[in-house]
């Protein structure tokens, strides 16, 4: 049995983690490469997944922690193993927030309840359409990689920059997920995320070939001004989602 601990995942690992029923809405392994605190810690045999754990950041301050052991290792100790290695690693970040989706019931570890986060998927019968007192605003596509794994949307009147916007999406899966949706301050409470979100999702829905892609995002349950606009734009709750901070 081999441990490792990497901040760069190979094509080997990737297509083991692609693979991985429960991976299917888990964030997008391939933003995480280079970033602060980031590392993944495996565990494999003659080339065969049997756990991990990884650590991917959220801000500047905060990490979140994602793990899975294959069903024929469980309740066999590697976890653990693991995730005492991962918690070692974090003791030298006094300061930084190690948050969870699940509560980990060891003793080594203290669960405290963070907050709670919603998975909302765009309906795929949601009409998307734009504000019409807000033509003074364009809309510019500026970015998209040949795989159709990323496109970033900016909204601009006469220049300035009011909002931006990405889109990822792995190659072969079945969702996009939105990503740093975020407004200018000034231009907030005004239309403008309704506007930015419903064109760049129509242009993405025209130009991906794959149709049936669908659209997900997270969003926090007290960001009820967020909530609202995703709701109005079509999105539905799927699942609501616990976060623990681990001490």
């Amino acid at each position: 049995m081999n441990y490792t601990r990497t901040n760069r995942l190979d094509n080997f690992i990737l297509t083991q983690l692609d693979t991985l029923p429960e991976t299917e809405y888990m964030p997008f392994y391939a933003e995480y490469l280079d970033a602060a605190y980031c590392a993944f810690h495996f565990l494999t045999d003659n080339d065969c997944f049997i756990s991990f754990v990884g650590i991917m950041p959220v801000s500047t301050d905060t990490v979140e922690l994602t793990a899975y052991t294959a069903p024929a290792f469980r309740r066999q100790g590697h976890f653990t193993f693991l995730l005492k290695k991962v918690m070692q690693e974090l003791d030298r970040f006094p300061s930084l927030r190690i948050l969870s989706e699940q509560k980990l019931l060891f003793p080594f570890i203290k669960n405290t309840f963070s907050h709670q986060e919603y998975l909302m998927k765009l309906n795929h019968d949601a009409t998307l359409c734009p504000v019409q007192d807000k033509t003074a605003a364009v809309l510019e596509y500026i970015f998209e990689t040949p795989e159709e794994t990323e496109y970033i949307y900016v909204l601009k009147m006469q220049s300035i920059p009011l909002g931006i916007m990405k889109i990822t999406r792995e190659t072969g899966s079945k969702n996009a997920c939105l990503h740093h949706i975020k407004i200018r301050r000034p231009f907030r409470n005004s239309g403008y995320g309704f506007l930015l979100l419903s064109q760049a999702l129509t242009l993405f829905r025209k130009k991906i070939t794959q149709k049936n892609c669908g659209i997900v995002l997270h969003v926090t349950s007290t960001n009820t001004a967020a909530l609202r606009l995703y709701q109005k734009l079509g999105f539905q709750i799927i699942q609501s989602l616990d976060y623990y901070r681990l001490e």
